[in-house]
Formats: structure tokens, C-alpha cells, sequence
């Protein structure tokens, strides 16, 4: 059975007709569940009357192409609710921006709007990256064996070095994706969370690579950064050399002492002969056109270039960009054709530990990030990694499970009653510090790399395999994901150290 994605597209015959021409015929690179063939686009057409009083067909749409060429055009669009009910996406084809009706808002990667005149090209590209946008995300069922095909090809692509690298593509909804993923399981599958779900269980391991910032109203990653004035707010300023006048103390751009050929205080009309003497030329500032201010420094604003919405940098919503490397549990799964990953969540919960779950966890932290940036309250957290666990499973069977509870005692005999400790990913710990700063939370992560190296487990240098990272919040640090992204980083150089 093939998919298919139907749109709708309304305005008069010559204005259909152009739309008809451009659209593709089917979606190439797009997998939904149980269709592994292209989806086939289905188009009807709607030449609304002079009433624009439109009877729709009772289904849905994936997109709506609709022409705004006619003054009334924004009454259809008013009094056809149906058009936005049923339309997952629209697309605006105008004159003028400005002809949108005000109440429409236009929904970041779902709705878009192209201004006449365009090339063929242009609105083709704006179909098609709605059409793709529209499927992004699609939920999937990966089995066990997707997943196992996915990795043999990567550990035996020579040229990917066994590492899955993210690519920006500024038309894809996050501004990045990662092309093995795609080529693999299609363009709309949701590639992060496929790839944090390995990493949980252990056949991926991760680092960083870039950040990204996010539109904070809208989600859009088309952000510009420009300097404004920070007394009025305005980017109309230009560069100018400042003079000092030693004498009456007045500050101005020179172009207010130019008096022909010398310089003359525009405040107390004193001629100034030497520099060095009467005056001085301090350095280039900026003065705003606007108020006349003068500054040295503009005041970075943050303009989104979707939906125009204007904030500080600050304000903006910052998403980490890992990428992901195979790990030795990812060869031997491929080899094995299993997934039996040793799921170390699973046996603190059947164990009765204490540890806590992830969600609780990652709430804790934010909740402690919030308490610094407010009331400097200090917090800290520590990551313990264990390297060994396959090692040890591997020397001791069933055993296993009481060396990794002997384990788990050890570290939590090294913490106070208000640490929180979880499962972050299938063989590293998260430990919450509440009130502890850095140093302290160091001095803890050595107590728990001795507890360690003091257990009798029956796997040769310990201490080798059991690292430990750690990070404080601090003005910077604006979200709990960030405090375990340092922490992981301090984590990867501490392990890189001990080789």
C-alpha cells in the first residue's frame, strides 16, 4: 500500500494551473510505518466564486496552497474556518506580506508565505520542505533488527569512522539532522531521540559538537544577531572618533568640533591646537543617528527572522548538538544479531536502591538551577561512569547483580540524605549535590572513585574503568541539560587523562 499526501489548492484557473506544474509527484526519502514505497502527492483545486464561498470536501488536507491575489481573498480565509481545521499546513502566495490577515498566525514549519513575483524553483522548494516538515517527527515502531542493520552499516562504512555527525540544513525544523540517520530510516524520523535512545542503552556514546539558539516565542533556529543602540533601542548608528576636551571636560564625535580646517569646542567655543595638550581622541565610538547617544559598544539584540520576535541572547533557547560514536556493546550486538544490553536502570529498580528515576532527577536539577540564578544558592552534580560492566558481567554471570549492588552501596554511603542519585544512560550515574560547590562535589567524586577501588570485584584495574565528572551552576548554566552536558565533558577529559 503507498501513502498518500493530499493538498488542496485554491484560487482562480491560471494560479492553479502554475501551482500544478511545480508540485512534485511523489515524496522521495519519506518512510512511514508500513510503507516503504514514496508517498504519492494527491492534488485537488478549488476556483472559489465571487461570494468565496467554498464547499469542502469532508477530509483532511496536508497542505493548502492558497493565492491571496484579490482584496476579498481575507474574507474566504475568515469565513472558511474549515481551511485552517482541516489543513495540517498553508502556504500564502501574495503581493504583499502585509495582505495576511492579522489574525493569521503563521506557525513555525507549518505555515510559510511566498511573494510574487517567483521562479518555479522557489515555490517548488517551499512545497516540498512543508511536505517534509509535515512528516518530520512521524512516530515509528524500530524494532530490534532496524536498528541492528543500522549499526552494522556504520561500523562498516570506512569512510564514517564509526561516528554518526550531525549536518546543519536550515530548512529542516530543528536546523540540523544527522544524514546516516535519515538515509537509513527516511527523512521524517525523529533522528535525536532515535540516537539518545542508543545511547541509553549503550551502543552509542556522545560529545558535543555545536550549540544552537532557538527562537524563544516560536522555535525557529533563523535567528540574526545585530548591535542597536542601548538607549533607544534603534540600529540606525554609525562609527565616529571621539575627541575629549581637557579643558571644559566636554565628549563629542569630532565632526561637532570641525570648524574648517581646526577644531573648536562646540560647549565652550576654545580652540583646540594639540592633541595630547587640549584634547584627546580616547577611541572609535558609536553614536546613534536617532538620540545622539554615544557609546562604545552596541547592545546585541536578538531579531527572529520568522516571526520578528525581538529579544535579549539571553533569552533565547539553547540546544546542545551531539555527535554519536558505536561503542564495543554496539560490535558485539551486530555480531550477535541481539540486543541484550546490560540495563543497569532496570537492576537499581528491582535491586531497591534508592537510585531515583531520570525524570525526578533531571525536575531536581532544574529546580536547583533556578534556586542559583535567584538566591546564588550553590549546587553541583557529579556523573560516575562505568566502563566495566560488560567486563564484569562477562566474569561473573548471574553474579553480576551483587558486585553492582555492592557498588551502588559504596558510592551512596559517600553521600548525605538530601544527593539524589539516577540512572543516566546504561553505565553512568547522575549524583544531584544541593548546597556544594565545585570543589566540593570534586572532593565527593574522589571519595567515590576510593569506595570503588576498595570493593573486591572480580575485574582487574578497577579504578581505570570508573570516572567521574563534575559541574556547578553558575550564571552561564541556564537549564539542567547544560549542567550535564559540562559535567559530561569534564567527564570525557578526566577519561581521556587516565587513557
Amino acid at each position: 500500500m503507498i501513502g498518500t499526501c493530499n493538498i488542496i489548492i485554491i484560487g482562480n484557473e491560471l494560479e492553479c494551473d502554475k501551482v500544478l506544474q511545480v508540485t512534485p509527484a511523489s515524496l522521495p526519502g519519506i518512510k512511514l510505518p508500513n510503507h516503504e514505497e514514496d508517498i504519492e502527492i494527491n492534488i485537488e483545486t478549488i476556483i472559489p466564486n465571487q461570494s468565496w464561498e467554498v464547499n469542502f470536501i469532508d477530509k483532511a488536507y496536508d497542505l493548502g496552497i492558497f493565492f491571496l491575489s484579490d482584496e476579498d481573498a481575507n474574507l474566504f480565509l475568515n469565513n472558511n474556518t474549515l481551511l485552517s481545521s482541516r489543513t495540517h499546513s498553508m502556504l500564502f502566495i501574495t503581493s504583499h506580506e502585509q495582505s495576511l490577515p492579522q489574525d493569521w498566525q503563521l506557525r513555525q514549519h507549518k505555515d510559510d508565505i511566498v511573494i510574487q513575483p517567483y521562479t518555479n524553483n522557489l515555490l517548488r522548494l517551499r512545497i516540498e520542505r512543508l511536505l517534509f516538515n509535515r512528516y518530520q517527527r512521524t512516530s515509528k515502531d524500530i524494532d530490534q533488527d532496524e536498528i541492528l542493520s543500522f549499526l552494522s552499516g556504520i561500523l562498516n562504512d570506512a569512510l564514517s569512522d564509526r561516528t554518526i555527525e550531525p549536518m546543519n540544513d536550515s530548512d529542516h525544523a530543528n536546523g540540523f539532522y544527522y544524514p546516516a540517520v535519515a538515509q537509513h530510516f527516511g527523512l521524517n524520523i525523529d533522528d535525536i531521540n532515535l540516537l539518545e535512545h542508543m545511547a541509553d542503552q549503550g551502543l552509542l556514546t556522545k560529545s558535543i559538537v555545536n550549540r544552537k539558539r532557538y527562537c524563544p516565542e516560536c522555535g525557529s533556529n533563523a535567528l540574526n544577531f545585530r548591535e542597536i543602540c542601548p538607549k533607544c533601542g534603534s540600529i540606525n548608528f554609525s562609527e565616529d572618533t571621539v575627541v575629549h576636551h581637557f579643558s571644559c571636560g566636554h565628549i563629542d564625535v569630532i565632526n561637532k568640533y570641525q570648524k574648517g580646517n581646526i577644531l573648536v569646542c562646540p560647549k565652550c567655543h576654545e580652540t583646540l591646537n594639540q592633541i595630547g595638550i587640549d584634547y584627546e581622541k580616547p577611541t572609535s565610538n558609536f553614536r546613534c543617528r536617532d538620540c545622539e547617544f554615544i557609546f562604545p559598544d552596541g547592545e546585541v539584540q536578538v531579531e527572529c527572522e520568522f516571526c520578528q520576535h525581538r529579544c535579549n541572547p539571553a533569552e533565547t533557547n539553547e540546544v546542545q548538538i551531539y555527535s554519536y560514536q558505536t561503542t564495543a556493546f554496539a560490535e558485539e550486538a551486530v555480531v550477535t544479531s541481539n540486543i541484550k544490553s546490560f540495563d543497569l536502570q532496570e537492576l537499581l529498580r528491582s535491586q531497591h536502591t534508592g537510585a531515583y528515576p531520570k525524570q525526578y532527577f533531571m525536575h531536581e536539577m532544574q529546580r536547583d538551577v533556578y534556586r542559583f540564578r535567584r538566591y546564588q544558592v550553590p549546587c553541583s552534580v557529579i556523573l560516575v561512569q562505568m566502563n566495566f560492566l560488560e567486563e564484569l558481567r562477562k566474569a561473573v554471570g548471574d553474579q553480576v547483580t551483587i558486585h553492582i549492588q555492592k557498588l551502588f552501596s559504596a558510592i551512596s554511603s559517600s553521600l548525605r540524605a538530601l544527593d539524589i542519585t539516577s540512572v543516566m544512560t546504561a553505565d553512568t550515574l547522575g549524583v544531584l549535590l544541593p548546597g556544594t560547590s565545585i570543589e566540593g562535589a570534586r572532593v565527593v567524586a574522589m571519595r567515590l572513585e576510593q569506595k570503588a577501588q576498595g570493593l573486591d570485584l572480580p575485574i582487574d584495574e578497577i579504578e581505570a574503568y570508573l570516572t567521574t565528572g563534575t559541574s556547578e551552576c553558575s550564571d552561564e548554566v541556564d537549564s539542567g541539560e547544560a549542567l550535564i552536558a559540562m559535567a559530561m565533558s569534564d567527564l570525557e577529559y578526566n577519561r581521556s587523562v587516565m587513557g
